[in-house]
Order: C-alpha cells, then sequence, then structure tokens
C-alpha cells in the first residue's frame, strides 16, 4: 500500500503544481480595497477624463450607411452566383465525414477480445 501511495505522490505533485500555474494569473485579477474609504459617488470626478471625444461619438456616423454601400459593391458578385448552398452542402458533408471518422477512430482504439 505505502508503494503505490508513493507511485502515486509525483503525479498527484504535478497536478497540484499545474493547478497552481494555471490559477496563479487568476489571485491577481481582482483589485485588492482602494485605500479611499467611503462613497463611490461622492468623490470628485475629473470631467475630462470621463466625457467622450467628439471622435469616438462618430462612430456611429461612419458606419451606418456601410451596409447600404457593401451591398451596392457587392451587388454583381450576388447576381454571379449565389455560393451559400454550395459552402453549405460543403460544410454538410465535411462535417459527416468528420464525425464518421471520429467514429471509426474510436471503434479502432476498442481492445479486440482475442479468444
Amino acid at each position: 500500500m505505502a508503494r503505490a501511495a508513493a507511485a502515486r505522490l509525483p503525479a498527484v505533485m504535478l497536478a497540484v503544481a499545474a493547478l497552481v500555474f494555471i490559477a496563479s494569473p487568476l489571485v491577481g485579477f481582482v483589485a485588492g480595497p482602494g485605500s479611499q474609504v467611503g462613497l463611490r459617488g461622492t468623490a470628485s470626478r475629473n470631467d475630462a477624463s470621463t466625457a467622450r471625444s467628439a471622435e469616438d461619438k462618430s462612430l456611429f456616423e461612419t458606419t451606418k450607411t456601410m451596409n447600404s454601400k457593401m451591398s451596392e459593391v457587392n451587388g454583381e458578385n450576388e447576381a454571379l452566383m449565389d455560393t451559400d448552398g454550395l459552402w453549405g452542402i460543403v460544410f454538410t458533408v465535411v462535417g459527416v465525414l468528420a464525425t464518421v471518422f471520429f467514429v471509426w477512430f474510436l471503434y479502432s482504439m476498442k481492445p479486440t477480445s482475442s479468444s
């Protein structure tokens, strides 16, 4: 029994080390309490830091006509050939083949009974 426990010890230590390594970035993810204790709304704010610039506000203005422009530019390509149906068939066939090969691979790993 002691040999089995001693044999498992390196694997357990490796698993614990991996968990510590994975969890170490999460420790500093949440900031500690601030140095000033009190209500958040009572602190005075600098209006310049919270105000948005005019460039940020104009993003909607630059993109709201993009759909009509893109459909106008791509209209000729869409009129030539609709590729959505073709890609749908390709992805369906590839998905079915991947599933079949994956199941075949799993069954190939099944031990055979040698009588």
